[in-house]
């Protein structure tokens, strides 16, 4: 279980104050709320990268992977490369995973001839088949048409592996096919 325990983080102002909330290890945790409210401070406290002003995370697994707001690729490197940096498929693995998300593309083109959705899409992948005991996915679907959304989404549902999974969403689309159940966090600001 991941608990998270009265955890605050200002930077010129309050961005989240005294957040509580545990997730059981394999749940899918949806946070959501307006644009301002912390979610990706939060989600940057979970993962390590920031340390919040006060409180605690206990029980998070040290294998993380995550899709960032922003892409996080080597623009001047092939798919195959930008793989490669973090997770240990063979090529003939990883072309098999490119196929279902983008099967009439070139993974062999540098990533800055990709269109932003291609590259969302990368990014998802390297997420998913990286080794890890805990996904973290900040607005992953953005840029993507409904149709592409859906796969993509389907995609991610199937590689989960049962991983615990934050996902960081606006779209009701979304939050009915991660979590149909409703049990998702909106962040302090929000109520």
């Amino acid at each position: 279980m991941i608990k998270v325990d009265e955890v605050s983080k200002s930077f010129e102002q309050p961005v989240l104050k005294n957040v509580s909330f545990s997730v059981n290890d394999g749940d899918i945790m949806l946070i959501s709320g307006k644009s301002g409210a912390g979610k990706t401070t939060l989600l940057n406290i979970l993962m390590g990268i920031l340390n919040p002003d006060s409180g605690n995370i206990i029980g998070m697994p040290t294998k993380k992977s995550a899709v960032f707001q922003e892409d996080r690729l080597l623009d001047n490197m092939d798919y195959f490369s930008n793989m490669h940096l973090t997770c240990n498929q063979s090529d003939e693995e990883l072309l098999a995973e490119f196929k279902v998300l983008l099967p009439n593309e070139d993974p062999q083109k540098k990533m800055k001839e990709f269109s932003g959705g291609m590259r969302r899409r990368v990014c998802i992948l390297r997420a998913m088949l990286c080794s890890s005991d805990v996904l973290f996915l900040d607005e992953p679907f953005k840029g993507l048409d409904e149709k592409t959304k859906i796969v993509t989404m389907n995609y991610v549902l199937s590689k989960r592996n049962g991983r615990t999974l934050f996902l960081v969403t606006h779209d009701k689309d979304e939050i009915a096919a991660f979590c149909p159940n409703k049990n998702y966090l909106i962040t302090a600001e929000e109520n």
